[in-house]
């Protein structure tokens, strides 16, 4: 939460450049910090790094999100998207063929294809894409310019999404609670539940910055749930040995998700724009005396269809859980 405000600050009044540059510093005070006070008691285990495996996942990544992101310009049926999706899909063959063989892989494919491995991984991509629908959307929405937005500043929509990933934070220990008594199947649920309502709430209740906060901190309320089922589902799933494997898997699928989102939401964004005047040029010719500068935003409509495809991901991750089992004698299932 602290981390939007000073970004967005950063952002506003140095340049957007700054806002990773300050990164640096941070990083490397943590890096110190872990370096001397954090204490590893596992032993030590010499394995190599999977870079194939790595690299097979990686390039049919950048060639899916160029599909998604370039289809508008390119256009969708274009041999060069097209092409994009294929190969997309062929590497994605290889990548499971080549890490199901893999002496040390990079995705663990015999530990994905248990089954709340496999539930929890992909809840985390659905659930990750669903919350940058909403981080990649809003700021936009309150950016752009009246009337296709609200016109407020970049520092003003860091404070303006504040409350969400407050509320996010308060709201963990409740979600924990859940999954203490109810298992983590419950705890997503009712996150993607709470989930499923934000969305309903972006598509018809958005007129307002009001709006905008309240969709925000119910989307943040349940992505904490969520978050917190995951985690707990994979914790239980797997032998002790494998949970850090398991659960930096997961952080692999939710780094897809992340990744696809902003993909999908800027093309869908650059299908359905309206035209805004942003400026006005002085010009004297007979009775004409400026000249209207527009340039093109994202309408209504683009958000609305960005918000049933959040709501789409949403059912779909409700459907897989629903197929949770919540106990460890499940676990080879």
């Amino acid at each position: 939460g602290i981390g939007l405000v000073i970004g967005a600050y950063i952002t506003e009044y140095f340049g957007w450049q700054w806002s990773y540059h300050s990164a640096i510093p941070v990083a490397f005070a943590l890096f110190i910090l872990s370096y001397f006070y954090l204490k590893d008691y596992a032993e030590p285990v010499r394995e190599k790094i999977d870079f194939v495996g790595v690299a097979l996942l990686g390039i049919p990544l950048v060639f899916l999100i160029f599909g998604l992101s370039e289809g508008q310009t390119y256009g969708w049926t274009s041999i060069t998207i097209i092409s994009m999706f294929i190969l997309s899909g062929i590497l994605f063959y290889i990548f499971v063929r080549y890490e199901s063989n893999a002496e040390n892989p990079f995705i663990n494919i015999q530990l994905v294809k248990k089954r709340n491995v496999l539930i929890a991984n992909f809840v985390g991509l659905f659930a990750m894409s669903g919350m940058y629908f909403l981080f990649f959307t809003v700021p936009t929405l309150l950016q752009d310019p009246e009337p296709a937005g609200f016109g407020k500043t970049i520092l003003e929509s860091g404070i303006i999404m504040l409350p969400a990933t407050v509320m996010a934070m308060v709201s963990a220990p409740l979600a924990s609670l859940e999954t203490e008594k109810k298992g983590p199947k419950a705890s997503m649920i009712t996150g993607l539940s709470i989930g499923l309502i934000s969305f309903i709430m972006l598509i018809f209740f958005r007129s307002t910055i009001f709006d905008i906060i309240y969709a925000a901190v119910v989307l943040g309320i349940g992505f904490s749930f969520i978050l917190v089922g995951v985690i707990n589902l994979l914790l239980i799933s797997t032998p002790n040995e494998r949970a850090g494997e398991a659960t930096g898997m997961n952080t692999v699928f939710r780094e897809i998700g992340m990744s696809i989102a902003p993909a999908i939401a800027g093309s869908i964004e650059s299908m359905y724009s309206v035209p805004v005047i942003i400026s006005i040029l002085p010009y004297s010719m007979g009775s004409l005396n400026y000249i209207p500068v527009f340039y093109d935003f994202p309408s209504s409509r683009a958000f609305t269809m960005v918000y049933i495809i959040g709501i789409i991901f949403v059912i779909i991750s409700i459907g897989i859980s629903s197929l949770i089992k919540n106990t460890r004698g499940d676990l080879n299932e």
